[in-house]
């Protein structure tokens, strides 16, 4: 009886220790805030526990959708803005007066999370907390450096520039809020393939790309 008692308690205490996962910090988001109209500065609250990763992740997902200008540049530059203070080591994200006081329509926030939980709750299927290195604060920086410079990439004015590093983007800001150090690592492959692909386009032009990928896919 004592051991099942004890394992009960294991359990208990693991449980505790376990990260928020994205899906269920997304929900607390918009139960938490039940205005018509909340500010920007009342939903960062909202997100203490996911944070830099959170915004970081929802932001690329800006850039993977084919969006009209100049909505992917925004994005690209809102995640070199947050990606900086994770260089400088910040532990909560700051954002000027002038955005935390804007307003945001709870129905578009309803959205907003319900679009993202249909493709988060499928993605944390294959994610769980390993290879912890992401919980130390150096290595939180290095990944701020890493999303930097993909973020930077997906300034660049050609095909495929937003969609590439997004996509990495995507994978490690997701690894990096479900504690997942693998999912990070696959992220920074990704962000390799990208700097490739953009580097080609610049290299052989858009054209020669496509005829590539017409040949092969």
């Amino acid at each position: 009886l004592n051991s099942k008692m004890q394992e009960r308690k294991d359990k208990n205490t693991l449980d505790k220790k376990k990260p928020d996962t994205a899906s269920k910090i997304l929900n607390n988001v918009y139960d938490n805030n039940i205005e018509d109209n909340i500010k920007v500065g009342t939903i960062l609250k909202s997100i203490d526990s996911g944070g830099f990763a959170l915004l970081n992740l929802v932001l690329s997902l800006i850039l993977v959708i084919p969006t009209p200008p100049p909505i992917a540049t925004i994005s690209g530059l809102l995640i070199m803005f947050l990606s900086f203070q994770m260089i400088l080591g910040f532990k909560e994200v700051w954002l000027p007066k002038i955005i935390t006081n804007k307003s945001i329509k709870r129905t578009t926030l309803a959205l907003i999370v319900g679009k993202s939980l249909i493709y988060l709750s499928k993605m944390e299927k294959f994610t769980r907390r390993r290879m912890n290195f992401v919980d130390y604060d150096i290595s939180k920086k290095l990944i701020g450096l890493v999303i930097f410079v993909l973020a930077g990439i997906s300034l660049t004015p050609i095909i495929f520039a937003n969609s590439a590093p997004g996509a990495a983007i995507i994978l490690i800001s997701f690894g990096l809020l479900n504690k997942d150090g693998l999912m990070v690592i696959i992220g920074f492959f990704m962000g390799l393939i990208s700097v490739f692909i953009v580097w080609l386009i610049i290299l052989f032009g858009q054209t020669m790309l496509l005829k590539l990928i017409e040949i092969f896919f």
